[in-house]
């Protein structure tokens, strides 16, 4: 059941967004082809890295299942492990444009934000499904 789900949700979010993937939002991003499904929990972490160049700036926005409660998001320079972004400290936002000014790999960090209330919540919701949408706009 949970893979019939996995594979609903996965369809479902390719299919709304390819249909518009080339068409500029309002801020002239397009839909970048390295976006991907990730499948997160509050016991681990997951990681997605991002290739990058310095030509474009990048909206990377998560579109987590609808049960899920707040997603940690970070952004990272895995070759000089420093944090370019984290969600945490900007109210678990969920998108962020990046510019860069060379070329390189993000990583991308994950996971279910899990208070020590939530331990005893049965209706808590521990693990599921992440859409991470990436677009690019050339720099002008």
């Amino acid at each position: 059941m949970k893979k019939l789900v996995a594979i609903t949700f996965i369809v479902g979010f390719f299919y709304s967004h390819l249909v518009y993937a080339q068409q500029p939002d309002k801020e002239g991003f397009i839909f970048d082809n390295q976006s991907d499904n990730i499948e997160v929990s509050a016991s681990a972490i997951a990681k997605v890295n991002i290739v990058c160049s310095k030509e474009f700036d990048y909206k990377i926005r998560l579109i987590p299942d609808e049960n899920l409660g707040k997603i940690h998001m970070r952004l990272i320079d895995p070759k000089n492990n420093i944090i370019l972004y984290d969600n945490a400290k900007d109210n678990y936002n969920l998108q962020k444009v990046i510019k860069l000014e060379k070329s390189m790999v993000i990583m991308m960090e994950a996971s279910i934000v899990m208070s020590e209330d939530d331990e005893d919540n049965p209706d808590f919701v521990s693990h599921g499904w992440v859409a991470m949408l990436i677009k690019n706009r050339s720099k002008k």
